[in-house]
């Protein structure tokens, strides 16, 4: 008979050795687990704050200042501080939480109070938040207030104490002011004058602001280039003043910075919410000053040519006007298409009758902001459409270029004068973006092309006109003649190349003389600019003056008439842009 094994149990020390094990197993298990979670939620927060920190310098480099809701101080910062995170040398300014919908394509993992407190005024009921990201207004350095706990430690931005900066940051903009370059901020405010000091000489210079717009440099200030001062002092209201040596001035430069080429025409919104239509092909301006439309929105195409949005808020006003005997009373119209008897503009060609239909569906058109130059002038003869005009600062004016046509009655159209298929300014005009599908019709290049959104022409008296109606309101300090004529469109003096502000008595370049009223320059005098519309059966209407004249007696809104075949110095053109239907 066999006998049977032994069978043991698990002896109750055993058993209690293994429940231990497994609970220290289980309990470092549960530790890890808790401890990956608190990492992950540290690495999420500091991704955060470096994608807002790119954000954030970019938004800096464009605007100037930081995105951030200034009217209600950040103060509940006092863990931070005590944590030793926030800089002495350097986080010295104010704390301000980041105005999150100012900053375009930001997915964050935190922050989510910033949906409460942006709503609030209260600083008691906004410092009760934490779960925001605050930035420091000099340092720009940013900070999560709740922050994140991590082996007894808390972290509240993407570095730790032992790398807080010590040394002081270098502000480049105060108050939205540019502190330009080899210089440093010292103190003071957009208002009551910022002190800046020269890095090697130690000269001091205080900002000066402009009340009002200004036409001439400040008695006693000596500067290399006039017009630039005078552009940059009128763009960001002021200038740097030497404090001790008062002759010296800095002005700011103005830095021109360009959207992306729009593939298809799109609606453009800024900061008064107005709008326009961006054309395809084309870029609009971010610079201060080129940006908004009724300051004159500044557009360019893919070759640097630049042009201007002119709004039309009501079609029944987009009419031809008769500047001349308006009392420069605003809440009156002056004369329109009735008074015309001798002037006629044929509003019942395809291309009239297409610019108008643009014009009421997308609210307005682009003018050149320069008038028609040409790079090389060896070629200024060439009128036939194979050399396009240019829309660019500081290039030869096309003048002496006619109309187009004869005297010959055979030509004329409806019985004016001029013939817009042969060469001259009409022909050049429409060549710049030419209707690919009117070539033959206009006698254009049979290689033309277009891949813009936009047609473009000779400008139309109605355009000018409109152009007129939207300066209407600009009064002209160096006008002679009394108020309420005191208007720029009725009074041009010192604001064109008249013979009575240019000794040389020739056509200026385009853009050079600073003469420029919501970004378009030389509406007033230099050359006077053919337009599409006629004069009685002898002519062609031409717009604005001359450098022969004086800006009382020529204006930017005259009219005058020439035969449609003159060449002339005096006499270029200007071309307009509309928008595809």
């Amino acid at each position: 008979m066999k006998k049977k094994i032994n069978q043991k149990g698990i002896s109750l020390i055993s058993l209690s050795i293994m429940v231990m094990v497994i609970l220290a197993i289980t309990g470092t298990i549960i530790y890890n687990v808790k401890n990956n979670l608190k990492v992950e939620r540290l690495e999420q927060m500091q991704d955060d704050i470096e994608n807002l920190q790119d954000k954030v310098d970019t938004y800096y480099a464009q605007y100037g200042k930081i995105p951030a809701k200034t009217d209600v101080e950040y103060t509940n910062i006092a863990q931070m501080q005590e944590a030793g995170i926030i800089s002495t040398a350097v986080d010295t300014g104010k704390f301000y939480i980041l105005d999150l919908s100012a900053i375009e394509n930001l997915t964050l993992n935190f922050g989510q109070d910033y949906e409460i407190v942006k709503s609030l005024t209260s600083e008691t009921e906004i410092n009760r938040y934490d779960n925001l990201y605050i930035i420091n207004e000099n340092s720009h350095n940013i900070f999560f207030p709740k922050g994140i706990t991590l082996d007894k430690e808390v972290f509240y931005t993407n570095y730790r104490v032992e790398d807080v900066d010590t040394e002081a940051v270098n502000l480049r903009y105060v108050d939205n002011i540019k502190i330009p370059e080899g210089y440093h901020y010292i103190s003071g405010n957009k208002v009551n004058g910022i002190i800046i000091q020269n890095d090697s000489t130690s000269e001091r210079y205080k900002w000066i602001m402009n009340n009002s717009e200004i036409s001439t440099i400040p008695e006693g200030v000596s500067v290399d280039n006039e017009a630039e001062f005078i552009k940059s002092a009128n763009l960001f209201d002021g200038y740097y003043q030497g404090v001790t040596d008062t002759t010296k001035v800095i002005y700011l430069p103005i830095e021109e910075k360009w959207s992306d080429t729009y593939d298809k025409t799109g609606i453009y919104k800024d900061i008064n919410e107005d709008v326009a239509y961006i054309p395809k092909g084309f870029q609009v301006s971010q610079t201060p000053g080129m940006d908004v439309i009724q300051d004159g929105l500044v557009i360019r195409d893919e070759d640097g040519n630049q042009f201007v949005w002119v709004p039309v808020e009501d079609s029944r006003l987009f009419v031809r006007s008769y500047w001349e005997n308006w009392s420069g009373n605003l809440e009156e119209e002056p004369e329109g298409d009735d008074y015309f008897s001798d002037c006629k503009e044929n509003e019942t060609t395809y291309e009239y009758t297409q610019m108008k239909n643009s014009v009421t569906t997308y609210g307005g058109f682009y003018v050149a902001r320069y008038e028609a130059g040409i790079t090389d002038t060896s070629n200024k003869s060439t009128q036939d459409g194979t050399v396009k005009p240019v829309s660019k600062n500081s290039t030869s004016v096309w003048n002496n270029i006619p109309w187009g046509g004869t005297y010959d009655k055979a030509e004329a159209i409806d019985g004016y004068q001029g013939n817009d298929k042969a060469s001259g300014a009409v022909k050049v005009a429409r060549s710049m973006y030419p209707d690919t599908e009117r070539i033959t019709e206009y006698a254009l290049p049979a290689t033309a092309t277009n891949n813009t959104g936009v047609k473009s022409t000779l400008i139309y008296g109605v355009q000018w006109d409109a152009i007129m109606r939207w300066m209407k309101n600009i009064e002209n300090s160096s006008a002679t003649k009394t108020s309420p004529q005191n208007k720029y469109i009725l009074d041009s003096t010192g604001k064109g190349n008249y013979y009575d502000s240019d000794d040389t008595n020739n056509p200026a370049a385009t853009g050079t003389n600073n003469y420029e009223v919501k970004n378009i320059c030389d509406m007033a005098g230099n050359v006077d600019e053919w337009t599409m519309e006629a004069y009685d059966t002898d002519g062609r209407v031409d717009r604005g003056g001359d450098y022969y004249y004086s800006g009382s007696g020529s204006p930017a809104s005259i009219r005058g008439s020439d035969g449609p075949d003159l060449s002339s110095s005096y006499i270029g053109f200007r071309v307009t842009l509309y928008l595809d239907v």
